[in-house]
């Protein structure tokens, strides 16, 4: 089941397609202009992620109890969590929203590190200054999913094409705004988040061969037990848990999407034998791997 933002945001995409709604896909939807988001009712408490780009003219979103502007070249990120109370465009406003549900982003490993160091720091800094040429990657991409958007042929390849492609312009605008944040000296950054992010960077790096917590502990130089406890207190979940995520999408993209046997992608992730594999993925998928591959490739 999708969240209630997502849900209540998506009806959108039930306007004439000349409107600027498209459900990119199940959980991804490509909005033309804010103005759109008049469509819905408002208040509404995010449990989605929601950029903004601005390309011509201006916005103005109220966020909780603050106005944030948008100015041509700018670009705005919400989380979950944030409140949107109102929308408003000037006459020569041109732009577009993305909106993702928390399923999509989920299954974004390896930009996972990406989408929190977004999250923890929107509320501080929602509003960012892209480049030009950044502006003309997000105006292409944006204008290719369009013209894929009215063709008429190809109705499955398109429905393919759209999925991959809304995809893309996910990760590249995570990857724009999070690059911002990293590389921006002014922005304060608690230092539970910051453990908790360099954690995250090395589960991407290691998580193929390094399952225990302790590992990643003494790479970033705590303890295991505070490690634990930072990530807890930051994401909700265990140490133990992100690794076991990392690990487990992971082997469902080879088991669904890859010519690679079971035993081969057991040796990918580092198990010791095929068994202890199938026992650890049916621990916590409730299926085995050959059930899954069965039911998923």
């Amino acid at each position: 089941m999708f969240n209630e933002s997502f849900r209540r945001i998506a009806k959108l995409s039930s306007l004439p397609l000349s409107a600027g709604a498209v459900n990119v896909n199940m959980g991804l939807l490509l909005i033309n202009s804010t103005d759109l988001l008049t469509h819905i009712e408002l208040p509404i408490k995010l449990s989605s992620a929601v950029s903004v780009v601005c390309v011509e003219g201006e916005a103005t979103l109220s966020v909780g109890i603050e106005q944030h502007k948008l100015t041509p070249s700018s670009m705005m990120v919400l989380g979950p969590g944030h409140t949107l109370q109102s929308v408003s465009t000037s006459p020569d406003f041109k732009g577009f929203s993305l909106v993702a549900s928390m399923r999509t982003l989920s299954g974004a490993i390896p930009y996972m590190s990406r989408v929190v160091m977004c999250f923890l720091h929107s509320n501080e800094t929602p509003v960012i200054k892209i480049t030009a040429e950044e502006l003309t990657t997000q105006i292409m991409l944006h204008d290719l999913l369009q013209r894929i958007m009215m063709r008429k042929d190809r109705p499955s390849d398109n429905e393919l094409i759209l999925r991959h492609l809304g995809e893309t312009i996910l990760y590249e605008t995570i990857g724009l705004y999070s690059h911002y944040i990293v590389n921006t000296p002014k922005i304060s950054r608690r230092r539970s988040d910051e453990l908790y992010y360099k954690f995250l960077q090395l589960v991407e790096l290691h998580f193929k061969k390094e399952r225990s917590v302790s590992f990643y502990a003494d790479s970033i130089a705590v303890t295991s037990k505070h490690l634990s406890s930072v990530v807890k207190e930051c994401s909700g979940r265990t140490a133990g848990e992100w690794i076991d995520l990392y690990v487990i999408l992971e082997a469902k993209m080879l088991l669904s999407a890859s010519d690679m046997s079971i035993k081969e992608i057991s040796a990918e992730l580092s198990f010791p034998n095929q068994s202890f594999f199938g026992k650890y993925f049916k621990h916590h998928t409730g299926q085995s791997p050959r059930q899954y591959r069965n039911e998923n490739s």
